[in-house]
């Protein structure tokens, strides 16, 4: 799904996030966002896609 691929694009950026849902099935949803990873192909499209932040500036990164 579109939040699963959205949810493993912040992991594998490093992002610490929670995703919040009362229903039972995103939330199972949510969770398949582990034990897979994004392809090269995947990344470079979605580094394509224009980013309207909120916050502008640098952001950190804990390695």
């Amino acid at each position: 799904s579109i939040a699963q691929v959205s949810l493993r694009w912040l992991y594998e950026q490093g992002v610490t996030f929670a995703a919040k849902s009362y229903d039972k099935e995103r939330m199972n949803q949510n969770l398949q966002c582990f034990g897979w990873a994004l392809t090269k192909e995947d990344l470079e499209k979605i580094d394509q896609i224009k980013q309207n932040r909120l916050i502008p500036g640098p952001t950190k990164r804990i390695q």
